[in-house]
């Protein structure tokens, strides 16, 4: 994975800065010279597109996030402020906010300049950005708190919360549309976020080695399925592996009703990928607010669902064994490839089967088999299957994102499987 140097200023976040600098005053801090010792800004010279252009030709001697100041920034209140709006908003996040005094340690998270600036910039250019960054931050203190952590590695997963995808700042934001289709391309550009996040945490906003270390691993998974190095559990820190499980209920908390539950879902499907620790956590919350009664009535759709899912997972079935037998004619890379994606697909089917419905056929099998189970059970279900598919498609933007670095030819190959797992 590549490791982008903060010497060349970075297209989509000068973009961003500029489009900040409509609504609020941001200037150089400091005399800006490029890396040769040209210099193209004097200290509080006005960012704006006139600018733009002489910062964007030049290598610079000092990252262009280091020589910014900007008029009203993001301060301790306002996230303090923006914490009790989000704690309010999420009430299916109760047991994980409650009784830890969670508000005040925000204040706690030391914000230098060149970190104000790039918060106020997030803020500036999408106000759903700053709330999803201190909800995580919180949720990572809530599950902290509960795994007794102690107070230096709860400052490092807050800071690390609050920071986590300060790096998709610097990402086309068309590849940040959920709505789209992610090409292979546009997948390793989001798979680089950590990265550049885990470069600013330590060389902008001045934060410990631990937490650009949690950055860097919020989007790993103990089973090696995640990004963006595809580390083991064993290679993994507690504090990364505590804001990965955060920023994943944050995601299904902003996304949908019941956030703990589906949670407990996604945490235990591939029972490697989180600690069981976590997970006992997030069960055990769940215990604490779930309601009395859960309604879902099966319907044909989630029949038709349901029967879709089966034909999809035995049609990729079908390819891996054909592409198994093609392995000794073709290079380590397909192997390696074939490993990692035969290694995780096994997971996911093994977890489908695990309720039951890999035996429906029919709309009939699918109502009998959860007629005379309870409102919890049939619910339950219905979460695993949408996770199902979800992990599918996350499988196969990996593949394809992993097929497409090693070579166009290994990307083709395995294109018919990447098709059959992310639509069917």
């Amino acid at each position: 994975m590549e490791d982008p140097s903060l010497a060349r200023v970075n297209q989509h976040y000068l973009d961003r800065v500029i489009a900040a600098s409509q609504q609020r005053d941001i200037e150089a801090s400091e005399d800006i010279y490029s890396e040769n010792g040209i210099k193209l800004l004097s200290k509080g010279a006005r960012i704006s597109g006139a600018s733009q252009e002489r910062l964007i030709l030049h290598k610079l001697k000092k990252p262009l996030e280091s020589c910014l100041s900007v008029s009203e920034g993001i301060d301790a209140n306002q996230l303090v402020a923006i914490g009790q709006q989000v704690i309010e908003s999420a009430p299916g996040l109760a047991p994980l906010f409650n009784d830890f005094g969670l508000l005040p340690r925000l204040r706690d998270i030391p914000l230098n300049p060149a970190t104000i600036s790039m918060l106020t910039v997030a803020h500036s250019h999408d106000p759903r950005m700053l709330p999803h960054y201190v909800l995580v931050a919180l949720l990572a203190l809530g599950l902290g708190r509960r795994l007794k952590l102690t107070e230096t590695e709860l400052g490092v997963v807050a800071a690390a919360g609050l920071l986590h995808d300060i790096g998709e700042l610097y990402i086309d934001q068309r590849h940040l549309d959920r709505s789209q289709v992610l090409t292979p391309e546009a997948w390793r550009q989001i798979a680089v976020h950590p990265v550049i996040g885990h470069k600013l945490a330590r060389e902008v906003c001045g934060m410990p080695d631990a937490v650009a270390q949690a950055i860097l691993q919020h989007h790993e998974r103990g089973d090696g399925g995640g990004y963006p190095r595809g580390l083991p559990a064993k290679e993994l820190g507690r504090e990364g592996r505590v804001v990965a499980a955060a920023e994943m209920i944050a995601s299904l908390a902003e996304h949908g009703e019941h956030p703990l539950e589906r949670a407990e879902v996604a945490l235990r499907i591939v029972p490697i990928e989180y600690d069981p620790d976590l997970v006992s956590v997030v069960s055990q919350a769940m215990g604490e607010c779930r309601p009395a009664e859960y309604r879902f009535a099966p319907d044909a759709q989630d029949a038709e669902r349901t029967h879709a899912l089966f034909s999809r997972i035995g049609r990729a079935l079908e390819l891996m064994n054909q592409i198994q037998h093609e392995l000794p004619q073709r290079e380590p890379a397909s192997r390696q490839l074939y490993d990692r994606a035969h290694r995780r697909f096994g997971m996911i089917q093994r977890a489908f089967s695990s309720t039951g419905l890999d035996l429906c056929g029919e709309r009939k099998d699918f109502e009998q088999l959860l007629g005379d189970t309870s409102g919890w059970l049939q619910f339950e279900v219905g979460l695993v299957l949408g996770e199902i598919r979800w992990r599918l498609r996350e499988l196969a933007r990996d593949l394809a994102m992993r097929a497409t670095q090693v070579s166009p030819a290994e990307a083709s190959y395995f294109q018919p499987l990447v098709d059959v797992l992310h639509d069917g």
